[in-house]
């Protein structure tokens, strides 16, 4: 393979970013002869851009940046969204410029796809199965550029305890399927058990509260937030710190995690009585516990970044 620039991104949040940070060093420790190049100046970029998309229709272009003749190397660029500023300049100048996108949702899939033409971009990796499938079919090329490679997890980062020592019954962070959460805390309380809620504590670190619980909510987006993601329901990092952290996922099993796993990994919500499920499942809880150890050893064998690397290291040129 050619030379190879990986342009970090340097924005930092206790949670939203952690899974993007994840990715980066695990891209590093995988292409170690790797050039990363922080982000910078992102704001001033961002604003040039914002410039450019309202003209560019208007301009003869079928890409922007070097001829192709004097093109050299490849770039790689992770993104959350929409961020095309963080692949200035790199992928102005290389000769082959590689993508993966966290959080693509369908109502910026034609801007998705004019940008990937414009900057020339060979592959697109993206978290979610429905995303890759939407933007090649927006794209209609014979040859798909969107690829899927779902998100990993980084299992150094985050610890383990028995199951007798754990002293939370139940844990929310990030994001919350409110309909679920009013139902379900009223009855934990009148139980006496210890829920945590990550609200209010942005700046504590997850993989300690996540090795002292029992059981894991989690909901894709498209329950939680549908109005953001509308039909993309995909799996998200949060299920696999659960799992790496010995609890039971107590949720709705995401679409593309379907094609992730032989059996279903997660508790699916009764949706007619949640408050007398979860607490017939704190009550039976050593019955769930050759699940959670499937689980972990599930993503300990196949679900780390390191695995999802290797998938992308088929499509670098």
């Amino acid at each position: 393979m050619q030379s190879l620039i990986f342009t970090a991104n340097v924005d930092r949040h206790p949670y939203r970013f952690d899974y993007l940070h994840e990715f980066q060093s695990a891209f590093v420790e995988a292409f170690p002869t790797a050039v990363v190049r922080p982000g910078a100046r992102i704001g001033l970029k961002r604003e040039c851009l914002r410039v450019f998309r309202h003209a560019y229709r208007h301009l003869p272009l079928h890409c922007v940046g070097l001829p192709e003749s004097i093109r050299r190397g490849s770039s790689f660029t992770a993104i959350c969204g929409n961020d095309f500023a963080y692949c200035v300049p790199s992928s102005l100048v290389a000769k082959n410029s590689y993508l993966y996108i966290f959080d693509a949702w369908p109502r910026n899939n034609q801007l998705l796809v004019d940008w990937v033409r414009l900057f020339a971009i060979k592959k697109v990796f993206f978290s979610a199965l429905q995303s890759a499938e939407t933007f090649n079919r927006f794209l209609l090329e014979k040859e798909p550029k969107g690829v899927w490679v779902p998100e990993g997890i980084y299992a150094q980062n985050y610890t383990v305890r028995p199951h007798a020592n754990k002293d939370i019954d139940v844990i929310q962070f990030g994001r919350r399927y409110e309909k679920y959460h009013a139902r379900i805390v009223p009855a934990l309380r009148t139980g006496g058990y210890v829920h945590y809620d990550t609200t209010g504590r942005p700046n504590e670190p997850l993989s300690e509260p996540l090795s002292r619980a029992k059981i894991s909510i989690c909901f894709p987006c498209n329950l939680t937030h549908p109005e953001r993601s509308e039909h993309i329901s995909t799996m998200t990092q949060r299920y696999l710190q659960s799992m790496v952290s010995k609890c039971l996922v107590v949720g709705s099993l995401p679409y593309d995690m379907g094609f992730l796993f032989d059996y279903n990994p997660v508790v699916e919500v009764d949706p007619n009585n949640p408050e007398a499920q979860i607490l017939d499942i704190l009550r039976n809880f050593g019955d769930y516990i050759p699940v959670i150890e499937r689980n972990y050893a599930s993503i300990i064998a196949g679900h780390q970044w390191s695995n999802r690397m290797e998938t992308i290291r088929q499509y670098l040129e």
